[in-house]
C-alpha cells in the first residue's frame, strides 16, 4: 500500500509542476513582465552592490529566458524520476518524451 501511494505521490508532484506551468503562462504578458521585471530589478541592486552593472534590458532578457529554461529542466526531473520510480508503461522513452513534448507544445498555445 505504500509503494502505491509513493507512486501517485510522485506523479501527483509532476502535475502539480505541469499545472503551475500552465498557471504562469496563463499570466498576461503584463503581469510576467512586472513579476519577472521585479525579480531583475533585484538581481541587479545586488550586483550593482557588487560593482557589477548591467543593463536592465539585457538581464531582463536574461532571466525570462533562464527562467522558461529552468520550468522546463525542473519538469524533465520530476517526470524522468517518476518513471523511473514507478513506471506507467514498461518502456520509459515513450512517456518521458510524450510528456516533454506536449506540455511544452500546449503551454506554448497558451
Amino acid at each position: 500500500m505504500e509503494r502505491k501511494n509513493s507512486s501517485k505521490l510522485i506523479w501527483l508532484s509532476v502535475l502539480a509542476w505541469t499545472a503551475l506551468i500552465f498557471y504562469m503562462s496563463l499570466n498576461t504578458g503584463d503581469d510576467s513582465g512586472a513579476l519577472s521585471g521585479n525579480i531583475t530589478k533585484s538581481i541587479l541592486d545586488f550586483l550593482s552592490s557588487l560593482g557589477i552593472h548591467i543593463s536592465f534590458e539585457n538581464a531582463h532578457h536574461f532571466i525570462r529566458k533562464a527562467a522558461h529554461f529552468s520550468e522546463y529542466a525542473v519538469l524533465g526531473l520530476l517526470v524522468c524520476n517518476a518513471q523511473k520510480k514507478a513506471p506507467l508503461l514498461t518502456q520509459n522513452a515513450p512517456v518521458i518524451c510524450l510528456w516533454m513534448v506536449l506540455v511544452p507544445a500546449l503551454d506554448e498555445t497558451l
